[in-house]
């Protein structure tokens, strides 16, 4: 879970699923530090489906969080936000 603390941050989203019986959707994402370029960490928080709806898996999001650190929430998506591509490892094919 992230640790919510009522803050704007800046994420890629990774994957998401709708859980529980009122259908909230949960994202995991990647937090991206733009002062490093580099992404910090993985976790996941939950939001509502009108939110959810907003957020893409592979594009990047200015996110503000709520402060309740048992149940992370994303409230708001400010804007997209431009990333660097991440580069994939290709499997090798070679036999040794």
């Amino acid at each position: 879970m992230y640790p919510a603390a009522n803050q704007e941050i800046v994420v890629r989203i990774v994957g998401s699923k709708i859980v529980r019986k009122i259908r909230v959707n949960r994202f995991v994402f990647e937090v991206f530090d733009e002062k490093t370029s580099n992404y910090v960490s993985k976790h996941f928080a939950y939001c509502m489906p009108v939110i959810g709806a907003q957020l893409h898996r592979q594009r990047g999001f200015r996110v503000r969080m709520n402060d309740n650190i048992d149940y992370p929430q994303i409230l708001e998506v400010i804007e997209e936000v431009p990333l660097p591509k991440t580069e994939r490892k290709k499997k090798s094919s070679a036999v040794p």
